[in-house]
């Protein structure tokens, strides 16, 4: 599940769950991982990532299963590639 404030803010973290190969879920199913930006509270899923301009925090409210845990580490290596193709142009 992706919740961002700022549309376009929204469709980035998306984009980057997509190249990650995973599945967005409706904000009404139950996720494995939630991914949203510090302005925006959790909800309470299992795995919760805030990602910021400068940092990605992880809080587990739960023990994740190593499928959910392979599937955070995709993601966050679609993040940093991201941020770091970025940093390259600039």
């Amino acid at each position: 599940m992706v919740v961002a404030s700022a549309p376009l803010l929204r469709v980035g973290l998306e984009r980057a769950v997509l190249a990650a190969g995973l599945q967005l879920t409706s904000e009404k199913a139950v996720a494995a991982i939630e991914l949203h930006t510090p302005d925006t509270a959790p909800i309470g899923t299992g795995m919760d990532l805030s990602v910021g301009a400068n940092q990605v925090t992880i809080a587990l409210t739960a023990i994740p299963e190593p499928e959910t845990w392979r599937a955070a580490w995709a993601l966050l290596a679609e993040l940093l590639d991201t941020v770091s193709s970025h940093h390259e142009r600039s």
